[in-house]
């Protein structure tokens, strides 16, 4: 059935915002397949090469892999890595509790809050990345330096962050006005190498928003809908042994990408195009609008015709979404922080904007939310 969530107004989505991805030259899909090459087979690669020269596109058409097809089709570009996937992960300088830590450092700079009076910190992911006991919001939330506030772990994958902002918004009141919300995933350090065709897709990076309680009438959540569809649960299933080592990488150990994982693309994307387009459709039922109302689309950055495939079924034109694929990629929770982030700079949402956030990930979970800003 899944849950509706009710119209809430009186709060600020985004009363601060930030975002943060790790500090290195962005990984393209031409330097995806030269180093895959390379590790597959360096003899091969050397012979494509010297036919080649620096032509990367051409080596890689030359084994079958069309790139400027993929990028059609999918978006996928660039992105961002604090790890080179099928590599230890011991030696990673950059890691996901960094990223997390400066998306709300910046967050909590731009509203020009004082962290004292943060009442909670609600943080989405997909993966625990690190080993430890406990609640990882508990851990930032201490390195944040918030005092005593109430923490919660949102493992709802890539639709944490909607869920995050449905959980704060039954929260937020006039005595705990303000609730910090973070999303971010190091998706590369969970990639097998072998798996190709995975490696394009997802990319690491975080997002934070500090959501205020304000009581103005006039801006706020006017619905939503948080569903999952159980019966896909096998779809993108990663086993992890953390940290990576030598040891468990040569014992065998799964990764997200891994053919033992029980990926099929077109299953996938097809499941996903379906549960998408239920929660849009289910959030503009519960709102009483069309998608000719909606001002801007927030998707989650799954694939290119996934989000077009959806927002067509919906009236949404291709000028009122916000697509940030082709720059970072699938950075999972964090997706629709950092697309807001990009609309917020760019000027597209004004006050009074309608903003549709329609997001799934794996499990499959799905939701849906409309914002009045």
């Amino acid at each position: 059935m899944g849950m509706v969530v009710g119209k809430r107004m009186g709060i600020r989505v985004s009363d601060g915002i930030g975002v943060a991805f790790p500090p290195y030259a962005p990984v393209t899909n031409e330097i995806i397949v030269e180093n895959y090459l390379k590790q597959k087979d360096n003899a091969l690669y050397e012979g494509l090469k010297a036919r080649f020269g620096k032509d990367t596109r051409a080596m890689a058409m030359a084994v079958g892999i069309d790139l400027d097809r993929i990028e059609n089709t999918t978006g996928f570009k660039k992105r961002y890595w604090t790890h080179w996937p099928g590599t230890c992960t011991t030696d990673d300088k950059v890691k996901y509790d960094d990223l997390i830590i400066k998306s709300c450092e910046d967050a909590m700079a731009d509203s020009g809050l004082d962290r004292s009076l943060i009442n909670a910190f609600f943080l989405a992911f997909s993966f625990y990345y690190t080993i430890r006991g406990g609640a990882t919001a508990s851990f930032i939330a201490n390195e944040l330096g918030l005092e005593d506030p109430a923490i919660s772990d949102i493992n709802a994958t890539c639709s944490g962050a909607v869920y995050g902002m449905a959980m704060a918004s039954g929260f937020l009141s006039e005595q705990a006005p303000y609730i910090l919300l973070a999303g971010g995933e190091t998706y590369s350090r969970v990639l097998d190498w072998e798996y190709l065709t995975s490696l394009p897709a997802v990319a690491d990076g975080a997002g934070a928003i500090v959501m205020q309680w304000t009581g103005d009438e006039k801006e706020g959540i006017l619905g939503g809908y948080l569903q999952a569809n159980p019966q896909h649960h096998w779809m993108l299933n990663a086993y992890q042994e953390l940290p990576i080592t030598e040891k468990n990488l040569k014992e065998g150990y799964i990764v997200m990408g891994n053919s033992n994982s029980n990926i099929n693309r077109k299953i996938f994307e097809k499941a996903a195009t379906e549960e998408l387009t239920k929660a849009i459709g289910r959030t503009l039922k519960v709102t009483g609008l069309t998608g000719k109302d909606i001002d801007l689309f927030l998707p989650h950055q799954v694939n290119l015709q996934t989000i077009l495939i959806a927002a067509r079924q919906f009236d949404i034109t291709e000028d009122r979404i916000v697509l940030t694929i082709g720059k970072y990629a699938n950075t999972g929770s964090s997706c629709t922080l950092i697309a807001l982030k990009e609309a917020l700079d760019q000027g597209r949402i004004g006050k009074g904007s309608k903003v549709l956030f329609g997001v799934m990930g794996a499990g499959i979970t799905s939701a849906g939310m409309v914002v009045q800003f």
